[in-house]
């Protein structure tokens, strides 16, 4: 049987765009996609 994700409640806050200027990750999905396809390649780099 598949785990069942909770539902979140509560309020959300955003990060301002001074923060998200200042962000050490500026494209967060590209480098997920990256992680996921060469998994071992992505931390080299990171190292």
């Amino acid at each position: 049987m598949a785990k069942q994700k909770k539902k979140l409640t509560g309020d959300v806050y955003y990060p301002s765009e001074e923060i998200l200027e200042s962000s050490r990750v500026s494209d967060y999905d590209c480098l997920y996609k990256l992680s996921i396809e060469d998994r071992e390649g992505f931390w080299e780099n990171e190292a």
